[in-house]
Formats: C-alpha cells, sequence, structure tokens
C-alpha cells in the first residue's frame, strides 16, 4: 500500500466516523427517544453476528479464547459504546 493509498483510507475512515457520529447526534436531538438508540443497536446486532460467524465457522486461527471474543466482540462495539455515551450526554441535556 503506498503513501497515497493510505491516507485516502484514513480520510475516507474519518468521513464514515464524522457521518456516524453527526447522525447520531441528529437522531438523539429528535423528540423520540428511542431513535438515539437505532444506531447503537445496529452495531451491537452487528457485534453479535461476528461473534456467531467466528464460532460457527472458525473463523478466527486459535490465538486462545479471550482474544478471539475480544477480536470478534470486544472490538467492533467500540462503536456502540461511543454512539451511546453520545445518547446519554445528549438526553441528559434535553
Amino acid at each position: 500500500m503506498t503513501l497515497g493509498a493510505a491516507g485516502k483510507m484514513l480520510l475516507g475512515n474519518l468521513i464514515y466516523l464524522i457521518a456516524l457520529f453527526a447522525l447520531q447526534f441528529y437522531l438523539c436531538g429528535k423528540q423520540n427517544k428511542w431513535l438515539g438508540l437505532l444506531l447503537p443497536g445496529v452495531f451491537f446486532l452487528y457485534s453479535l453476528y461476528l461473534l456467531a460467524q467466528m464460532f460457527l465457522l472458525h473463523a478466527m486461527p486459535d490465538y486462545g479464547v479471550m482474544l478471539r471474543i475480544f477480536v470478534a466482540f470486544i472490538s467492533p462495539n467500540i462503536n456502540t459504546v461511543i454512539l451511546l455515551l453520545i445518547y446519554y450526554f445528549s438526553r441528559k441535556k434535553a
């Protein structure tokens, strides 16, 4: 991967995160409190899907159970935690 391709990938990820967090702030600002939980719920379900896929298909190499669980479940939930924090502080303000 060249430096230009790495820069484009970094810029794409940054734009994705900015759009995701802007959408979460928008949904949390709505009157309906359940809209703010939509994106964290989707990311949590996706992490459950990844965890089930890992155990059913043995998609991960054998590093140890805890590392496999971390990679398949906890690391995708970093977005879930950040989105829930945005939800909590946005709803606390309102």
